[in-house]
């Protein structure tokens, strides 16, 4: 396997090597954060499908959509590192569309972020 930064690291480029990881920060915690939440859903045993879903064209990205069909249920959850930078009446929008398909299913909408990680 070859590492993207593999040179960096071997000529000792820490510089180099800080500015990218300062630069990629956030978007790397964002997709762990959303893989947390995605796991810890797994361990709920409480939905027969979980996942990500958007659009074509990256249009109506929603983090996280997990469906009960036992139950006709659907979670859609936006996760964001800050609370704050979540809105859920966006995110109810962007789900309209989904919702359409899934006639007959009570959704919840949440917002996840940092400080639900004991959820």
């Amino acid at each position: 396997m070859v590492y993207k930064y593999q040179s960096a690291i071997e000529i000792g480029n820490v510089e180099y090597l800080r500015t990218i990881e300062e630069r990629d920060y956030l978007t790397y915690s964002g997709k762990i954060l959303e893989r947390y939440f995605l796991e810890k859903l797994a361990t709920l045993q409480l939905y027969s499908a979980k996942g990500t879903y958007w659009e074509n064209g990256n249009q109506n990205e929603i983090d996280i959509v997990a469906v009960n069909e036992l139950d006709k249920t659907v979670l859609f959850a936006e996760v964001k590192r800050k609370k704050e930078n979540i809105s859920v009446p966006q995110l109810q929008g962007k789900a309209k569309d989904l919702q359409a398909h899934l006639k007959g299913y009570d959704a919840e909408f949440k917002s996840l972020s940092i400080e639900d990680m004991q959820y």
